[in-house]
């Protein structure tokens, strides 16, 4: 009767990735069996480029990229999961924790004000 781990029955035993590692990535052993996200990566990419045409849509091609609307969305989205996840070590009520939350509330509202009034918006929103 096998009293490890219930995963165990499942994982691979064998193979030149798996051998002599785990699945802890640390700077010694373990970090092999994650390089093979890296060649799969690279042959999907060149697959893409050679299988996918290209968009034939003249329109969309001229509207412009909403970079500050990007930046916006994402230090919004950065504070978000930083006060997320400091939150737990650092207490819900920390000064730091209620800072990355409160900068989340004030840049994703900023994010919002700023797409109702862009012409071409990373997300439109309806304007009453």
């Amino acid at each position: 009767m096998n009293r490890g781990h219930p995963g165990r029955a499942l994982r691979p035993e064998g193979g030149r990735l798996r051998d002599g590692s785990s699945f802890r990535c640390t700077a010694q052993r373990g970090a092999s069996v994650f390089h093979i996200n890296a060649p799969i990566g690279i042959i999907a990419l060149v697959y893409s480029a050679i299988v996918m045409p290209q968009s034939k849509n003249t329109a969309a091609a001229q509207e412009k990229f909403d970079l500050p609307g990007v930046m916006l969305l994402a230090v919004g989205l950065l504070a978000m999961v930083f006060g997320v996840v400091k939150g737990e070590t650092w207490g819900w009520t920390s000064g730091g924790t209620l800072g990355a939350i409160g900068a989340e509330v004030a840049v994703l509202l900023l994010f919002g004000w700023y797409e109702t009034r862009v012409a071409h918006p990373l997300l439109p929103m309806p304007v009453p």
